[in-house]
């Protein structure tokens, strides 16, 4: 029909008569409620149900002869009935006309989430009478529980803010965001903007107000303060819902915390500061390769150790500098990080810019991929140039040192045994006149002569022995012929070799052993000697009618032995150095001055042969106490090492 064309004068009238046949016609209304998704209620104000749509078979499973009759409550989840008597109070009161949720059970016995919508009946003839709407929104509910969890796994929110209505409104999970307990979803403005931090919230307004004139999207980050009073970075991005005319009539926001992401990136920034101070600073030269073995970092300390710049450095391969022959050194340190074990500290040399060769400690460390292959390595090296040199002089001096040593020790043995034949010589000769054996010498000063010529011979033939015995160990020569020995008797035999020299001074020498003690397998000539040394030392540095004690005992594997006097005692600074060949301690001069220093050190030497120990323990004026232990089964030792530990070399 083209424009200006009226319409014919019956049209109106036979409109309005088929338009009041069809409202008067109630097979065309059951039809009409028969086809709709929604129940249609018609319930008095005691929520009793006066009319049931046809719907209700289709939807709940209900005829209407079930329903009507009923109350409304009969038919809602226990749990969300007394918010909805709540709700239906506020209606009846014209308070409060929004759609209500809330959980209906069907015929089946379960319950499906519904939403109903209520309008007062204004007729007469139903006074109080609300029309109630229901429709099946579990889809929907299960929906947007979906959406939720989705947020919150996410640690994502929503907001929505219709212009209008003046407060936004907020999802469950921007809520438990921040940690606030979740109302009705409708913010206070003024409390959620002073959720942002002072410093962070003009700057929030200001994009709000410009997208108001601009409806342009943004995305920015802020801080706001959770239940904690804490502040979480929060990004937002933010759009506009505008109607037709392009006014803006909403704006929605996705929240998203990222508080653990901006906590990590500052960490990772302190850290990254933190390195990069430490390698400026660092006297140490730190290098960082690539998979494929080229140099993308390296300290300021490269430049002054090495001579290279960071330019010269940054692309080169990581052998280049390597002086050849101890290449491998470096390509073996980095297949075993590959293959998880550490690296231990490697050293090699290393060409300096302009050819010298520099010695270059370094530790190894490599990021691996998920295959197990090198993605990135950092070595840590320093300059040793300097000590390794001082090693090398060192190990010099000691081998010259040592040499010299087994000199000395070759000069005192065959010096020892040139001394000897003469000295028996002498000895023996004096041993005749002493005896007359061919009769007396005549003056009687030549008896008294023959027997010093005999105690000096006796006197310097020992100090041979000791001095022979002594480069015997230090050259590792000396041997050890173990056997099973009588203690006890052993002991005592030393006891009545020394007690002529006791009684001098009226020394009294007394000893307590245990009766029990286990088989001992030694070598008896030094364990004499042991004894004679020590009770010789007690008896030179005892007084007069001083005392000497000696107890044995043992333990499970050792013997323990004893010897403890009451003389002059020994410095504590002393003690230490006492054990050493050639020492003496002036604790007292005269005394000190009869012997050569070698007794106590031939004593630890024994002991230690024998697989023992021995500790002194002296006091200046009351006394020493020397005690040394023997295993059963002593082992001999003759390794070089355990040697240069005795003597500490």
């Amino acid at each position: 029909m083209s424009e200006g064309t009226p319409m014919p004068d019956s049209a109106p009238s036979q409109d309005k008569k088929i338009q009041s046949e069809l409202f008067t016609n109630g097979e065309v209304e059951r039809i009409l409620l028969a086809k709709q998704e929604d129940i249609t209620l018609l319930c008095d104000p005691l929520t009793t149900i006066l009319y049931c749509s046809p719907s209700s078979k289709a939807v709940l499973g209900y005829d209407q002869d079930e329903v009507v009759g009923k109350s409304f409550a009969d038919f809602v989840h226990p749990e969300d009935l007394p918010s909805l008597v709540d709700d239906w109070v506020q209606f009846q009161s014209g308070h409060n006309t929004d759609p209500i949720n809330f959980r209906t059970r069907n015929k089946k016995g379960a319950w499906i989430w519904s939403e109903a919508r209520a309008s007062l009946i204004e007729d007469d003839r139903f006074p109080g009478c609300s029309c109630i709407n229901i429709h099946e929104v579990g889809h929907q509910y299960r929906l947007r529980q979906r959406v939720a969890a989705a947020e919150q796994m996410a640690k994502i929110g929503t907001w929505r803010w219709i212009i209008e209505d003046g407060d936004p409104t907020w999802s469950e999970s921007h809520y438990a965001m921040l940690g606030y307990e979740p109302g009705d979803g409708h913010v206070d403005l003024e409390w959620a903007l002073q959720l942002y931090h002072p410093d962070d919230r003009e700057r929030v307004g200001k994009l709000v107000v410009e997208c108001l004139v601009d409806p342009s999207p943004y995305t920015t980050i802020a801080r706001m303060r959770d239940v904690n009073g804490d502040y979480r970075s929060i990004v937002q991005h933010c759009f506009t819902e505008t109607d037709t005319n392009g006014k803006v009539v909403a704006m929605v926001g996705i929240c998203q915390d990222i508080t653990g992401q901006t906590q990590a990136e500052e960490a990772l920034r302190k850290s990254e500061n933190n390195y990069r101070l430490l390698a400026e600073t660092s006297t140490d030269v730190i290098v960082k390769y690539d998979r494929d073995g080229l140099c993308t970092f390296i300290s300021p300390a490269g430049e002054s150790i090495l001579g290279y710049t960071q330019e010269e450095s940054i692309g080169a391969p990581m052998l280049a500098c390597i002086y050849k022959p101890d290449r491998k050194i470096i390509t073996d340190a980095l297949e075993a990080a590959r293959r998880g074990r550490t690296s231990d500290r490697i050293t090699y040399r290393t060409h300096k810019k302009g050819g010298e060769l520099l010695w270059m400690e370094t530790s190894v460390r490599t990021l691996l991929d998920e295959r197990g292959e090198i993605l990135e390595t950092v070595a840590f090296s320093r300059d040793i140039t300097e000590r390794h040199n001082v090693q090398e002089e060192l190990l010099a001096a000691r081998k010259k040192a040592e040499a010299a040593n087994r000199t000395k020790s070759r000069f005192l043995a065959n010096m020892s045994h040139e001394l000897r034949t003469p000295l028996n010589a002498i000895i023996g000769f004096s041993d005749i006149m002493c005896e007359s054996m061919f009769g007396p010498l005549g003056a009687p000063q030549y008896d008294e002569y023959s027997k010093l010529i005999r105690e000096s011979g006796q006197f310097l033939l020992t100090l041979i022995n000791d001095i022979l015995d002594m480069s015997k160990i230090e050259a590792g020569k000396y041997e050890l012929y173990l056997e099973e020995i009588d203690l006890e008797d052993l002991l005592e035999g030393c006891i009545r070799f020394v007690e002529p020299h006791a009684a001098k001074n009226d020394i009294e020498i007394n000893y307590e052993i245990d009766e029990t003690l286990s088989p001992l397998y030694a070598d008896e000539r030094t364990i004499k000697q042991v004894f004679l040394n020590l009770l010789s030392n007690s008896i030179k540095f005892s007084p007069n009618k001083g005392e000497i004690s000696i107890s044995i005992g043992q333990t499970d594997t050792h013997v323990e032995i004893r010897v403890q006097d009451t003389g002059c005692g020994i410095p504590e600074a002393d003690i230490s150095r006492l054990a050493q060949p050639f020492e003496q301690v002036n604790a007292e001069a005269s005394a000190a001055q009869t012997g050569t220093g070698l007794g106590l050190a031939l004593v630890k030497s024994f002991v230690t042969l024998h697989g023992g120990a021995m500790n002194i323990q002296s006091e200046q004026g009351e006394g020493t106490c020397v005690t040394f232990t023997l295993p059963f089964n002593p082992l001999a030792v003759s390794d070089e090492a355990d040697l240069q530990a005795i003597f500490r070399i």
